[in-house]
């Protein structure tokens, strides 16, 4: 699969201005009960000419695999890890550019029931650096979310 997006923008436009555009490629392979995945994509979002010392977002870079078994027709269950760098760029005072990345890196494991119309799911993810926070700093914010979801259908 493949997708591209290129959204315009109502600012005035200036040199120092981008659109948003994004990108993803991803490839799926299945043979019998087991399925493996791997994902890329590339973000460049709005950007506007950044004051002194005032950092900004040129692009995000995010590679995702994963893996699913199916053990029977009722049970699932899955493996999947995610990284995600951030490009930063800060012009100084004295227009010296300096450049960055800050990366998030998530794991998350899954596992799914379906009797009838009902299925339960448990889904618990870790992330490290969330929201690109930086590693040198004691700002770092590491998340672990646990999810238990019940759906039916009638």
């Amino acid at each position: 699969n493949a997708s591209y997006v290129d959204v315009g923008s109502n600012l005035a436009s200036t040199a120092n201005t981008n659109d948003y555009e994004a990108g993803t490629l991803t490839a799926k392979y299945v043979y019998g009960p087991v399925s493996v995945g791997y994902g890329r994509t590339l973000v460049r979002p709005y950007t506007i000419t950044a004051a002194a010392d005032e950092e900004r977002v040129t692009y995000v870079e995010t590679n995702n695999m994963g893996i699913g078994y199916a053990i029977n027709d009722a049970l699932s269950v899955s493996y999947e890890k995610s990284k995600s760098e951030a490009n930063i760029v800060s012009d100084s005072v004295l227009n010296v550019k300096t450049a960055s990345k800050n990366s998030q890196d998530m794991i998350s494991i899954q596992a799914a029931y379906t009797m009838g119309g009902m299925t339960m799911a448990l889904s618990q993810t870790e992330t490290d650096g969330d929201g690109y926070t930086k590693e040198e700093t004691t700002l770092k914010n590491d998340v672990k979310e646990t999810i238990f979801a019940v759906t039916m259908a009638f």
